[in-house]
């Protein structure tokens, strides 16, 4: 739609130069200067023209470059198993991966351009998760300084996963807020992992602790019965050679 009416303006231009300039050139030129009037007219409309066309494809080729840089950072970030989302200096998403939309059921969303808040309207159940993201982005924008900080979020099916959250501020020269990279590591396995092996380390040390106890009642109950022995074989003798000694 702004090709045709690219189009169209520059059409509605020629056609205004060409007879305004030719009604100026014969109504305000003597005859004699006309032919070398009509000349000048003509370099100046290749020029302009020129110029336009010029214009136009440089615009044209930025523009297909800016989209090739796009396609290739949204390949690069949806082939991340991590969350990423890109935000602008106002807490407006610019750019997220097809795992952090499905992460906040945003998959059918237009994201772009949004903040947070506004995209806890499309989401019941993640509403109040989205709505703490704005509050824990402007803390991070108030310390100034990139945050790492572990977070729960709840899933529907009853579970809760756990996050490795890494926020990036971004600051313009003059100190004003320019972006905002968000990214965020599924840690929950690692957890459950972790959880695991400190069980196993604690069972494991209760079991050294009984086998100490073990070991020590065994030796224990040696050096008792010892001399336990030696007095039952003395008693028995006693009451074989005298028995007034019962």
């Amino acid at each position: 739609m702004q090709k045709k009416k690219l189009i169209l303006l520059y059409i509605l231009i020629s056609i205004i130069w060409i007879f305004g300039s030719n009604y100026f050139i014969y109504n305000f030129f003597s005859d004699s200067f006309n032919v070398v009037a009509a000349r000048i007219k003509e370099v100046i409309y290749v020029i302009i023209t020129g110029g336009f066309f010029y214009f136009f494809v440089s615009k044209t080729e930025e523009l297909h470059t800016s989209k090739e840089d796009q396609q290739r950072l949204s390949t690069l970030i949806n082939s991340m198993v991590d969350f990423v989302n890109f935000k602008d200096g106002e807490g407006r998403w610019i750019e997220a991966n097809n795992f952090g939309l499905k992460l906040f059921q945003l998959e059918n969303v237009d994201y772009r351009g949004k903040k947070d808040s506004e995209l806890a309207e499309y989401t019941d159940f993640y509403a109040e998760a989205l709505r703490f993201c704005e509050i824990s982005d402007e803390q991070t924008w108030k310390n100034g300084e990139i945050t790492r900080v572990e977070e729960s979020l709840p899933t529907p099916d009853g579970t809760i996963k756990i996050f490795d959250t890494i926020k990036v501020p971004l600051f313009n020269p003059d100190g004003t807020r320019k972006g905002l990279v968000v990214m965020g590591r599924d840690i929950t396995e690692r957890k459950e992992m972790l959880k695991e092996l400190q069980e196993r380390e604690e069972r494991l040390r209760r079991t050294e602790k009984l086998s100490v106890v073990g070991e020590l009642s065994a030796s224990v109950a040696h050096e008792i019965r010892n001399p336990l022995t030696s007095l039952k074989g003395f008693v028995q003798l006693l009451q074989v050679e005298d028995a007034k000694h019962q």
